[in-house]
């Protein structure tokens, strides 16, 4: 069955006012490198490409583009806003424990997303498996654009050995991105139990 569960919301309750508050800072940094190698942006533009969502590398990328700075969007990311590039600078992240925290308050059901991210495999992915589902993670993502067939079994096997939910998403960041097209197949026994978990079966 073609479903998505992981796609991105510009909604917000406030809880995270302050990681906001740094992500600007992180922007105006990327802007002031931009800069010194002669790249003229502007906050003022990367807003009206962002809209209503809060601004981050993708839309960057897309104003270099717009400017011809770079052909592509990926030759953004592989020449100046990847890791270790030139106009990267590290954004201060949510603890998990903290994030699962928050969902469960919210109502929601706490999923690790693309696990492989992690930078933990084999042993380790599990210690950090098994310590989040102790802090109250209740699915892992399974079916991911990027995951390869090794990587789904051994998160299946982990989502068995852990009573873990199994989900699957896109990833989707907005049109012209490299992850810009909706919705993964995933078992539907998987979709049944998620269901159940929302109460919504």
């Amino acid at each position: 069955m073609r479903v998505d569960l992981h796609v991105h919301t510009t909604a917000s309750d406030g809880t995270l006012s302050d990681l906001r508050r740094k992500r600007s800072v992180r922007n105006e940094m990327i802007l002031d490198r931009a800069r010194s190698i002669g790249f003229e942006l502007s906050m003022e533009e990367l807003q009206e490409i962002a809209g209503n969502d809060v601004i981050g590398r993708p839309h960057f990328a897309r104003l270099m583009v717009r400017k011809g700075y770079v052909s592509s969007y990926e030759e953004a990311f592989e020449k100046y806003l990847g890791k270790g590039k030139i106009l990267y600078v590290e954004k201060e992240r949510l603890k998990p424990e903290r994030a699962i925290e928050l969902i469960l308050k919210a109502g929601g059901i706490p999923v690790l997303a693309h696990p492989y991210q992690t930078g933990f495999e084999g042993e380790e992915l599990e210690r950090f498996i098994k310590r989040l589902k102790g802090y109250g993670l209740k699915g892992i993502e399974v079916f991911y654009p990027e995951h390869t067939g090794r990587m789904m079994e051994e998160y299946l096997e982990l989502s068995r050995k852990y009573d873990l939910l199994v989900t699957g998403g896109s990833d989707f960041h907005g049109e012209g991105t490299t992850l810009s097209s909706f919705g993964m197949d995933v078992p539907f026994l998987h979709i049944r139990r998620f269901l159940k978990e929302l109460q919504i079966l």
